[in-house]
């Protein structure tokens, strides 16, 4: 699936280079893929709508498209339920292995209308929805929506990981020189990279601003999938055990339901017990003349 809102080129496997002989012989100088995920799972969660799960080697088939001079931007999406912490690191690695010339990430954003929105939606994971004043956040830059796997700061930290590991000096001219021994655009190649760094430090100031304004309106989002399992003590109770959570879910009788408020929900008594007022420790008698005899 590509990136809501823009037109991705569908990689296809090795063996079929026509669109890459006819996009270069039509001057074409770069193309922008939607790898959307550095994890199968991810890649998933697209539905099968992403033809890059039917790509063996990644890293052939864009090595067979900068050979013709043509440059690659791939871009990454965080926020898919399967993402956590190391996410960044991760697509920062991915990029650099399968050897595309630019990395993009973007946050999983619902756009109003689509089935992702009402997805979303129904489970109160939507953030931002106070229109028109909120549009200025849809522009896939900014996290939206509650991620399963990663708080506000989580996925904006993510995010900049990502883009500061990618984008190093001496990563930075290792790829400009293989886009002169590729025969691809140097300026173009010069420019992008700046242009990415330099994006790095405006991205955090804005990021950082957007969290402090919008931060009270995020939390983790996560989904629980716990399946009852009846214990004898669960039945008794009229209980039912969802691994370390017990939950009441119906009544047996008057008996267990004075056993379960007396004994399953009594406060855990403190640990510095109070001395009683009628008690007083006898002080030692003192010495007197008639003791020194």
């Amino acid at each position: 699936m590509p990136s809501p809102g823009r037109q991705g080129h569908t990689l296809q496997p090795p063996d079929h280079p026509q669109e890459e002989l006819l996009a270069a012989a039509a001057g074409c100088k770069g193309l922008f893929i939607g790898f959307e995920s550095a994890k199968p799972e991810g890649l998933k969660e697209l539905s099968g709508k992403n033809n890059l799960c039917k790509c063996h080697d990644l890293k052939q088939a864009v090595g067979r498209i900068q050979q013709h001079g043509i440059l690659v931007a791939g871009s990454f999406i965080i926020g898919f339920d399967n993402d956590g912490p190391g996410i960044g690191r991760l697509i920062a690695d991915t990029a650099e292995r399968i050897g595309v010339d630019f990395v993009n990430v973007l946050f999983l954003t619902p756009l109003p209308g689509t089935r992702l929105w009402g997805e979303m939606e129904a489970l109160n994971r939507i953030t931002l929805s106070n229109f028109p004043e909120d549009w200025r956040y849809f522009t896939l830059t900014y996290p939206v929506a509650r991620y399963t796997g990663l708080t506000l700061n989580g996925a904006i930290r993510e995010m900049l990981s990502c883009s500061k590991r990618f984008y190093t000096i001496p990563q930075m001219l290792l790829r400009l020189l293989r886009n002169l021994w590729r025969g691809q655009s140097v300026v173009i190649g010069l420019a992008g990279g700046l242009s990415y760094w330099k994006n790095i430090q405006l991205d955090q100031q804005k990021l950082d601003d957007f969290e402090m304004r919008r931060g009270s309106k995020h939390s983790v989002a996560r989904e629980r999938h716990e399946q009852p399992v009846e214990t004898p003590t669960a039945q008794r109770l009229g209980c039912r055990s969802t691994g370390s959570t017990v939950r009441v879910v119906e009544r047996l009788d008057p008996a267990a339901e004075r056993l379960h408020s007396n004994r399953a929900y009594q406060p855990a008594a403190s640990h510095s017990k109070a001395i009683p007022t009628s008690v007083r420790h006898p002080r030692p008698a003192r010495a007197g003349p008639h003791h020194l005899a």
